[in-house]
């Protein structure tokens, strides 16, 4: 039988992937970014937005840009919280598929 995960199992698991430096043995940073964009891509699919570029590592810790995009809603959805100084520029040359 195979394993049946919860939305909220789910969740740990990627928090414990994104946020505990220890679960990220035979990650390299190159595979980190991979990980963090690609979960970033899965969130602005569902979500609105879209991620500007990669996940980078800045001064000991990982980010990614988001920029608006047509299926964000107009209060910023869920990046809303996040980042209060920073703004959801319009969607604009960025594009990494529906």
């Amino acid at each position: 039988m195979s394993k049946q995960i919860t939305a909220g199992e789910l969740a740990s698991i990627v928090q414990t992937l994104l946020c505990c430096p220890e679960a990220h043995i035979g990650l390299d940073d190159a595979r980190f970014s991979a990980m963090m964009t690609d979960i970033t891509m899965a969130v602005c699919k569902h979500a609105g937005g879209e991620p500007l570029g990669v996940a980078e590592l800045f001064e000991d810790d990982w980010y990614i840009s988001i920029v608006r995009n047509e299926r964000l809603p107009e209060d910023g959805g869920i990046w809303a919280d996040y980042d209060l100084d920073g703004e959801l520029e319009p969607y604009s040359v960025f594009a990494w598929g529906d």
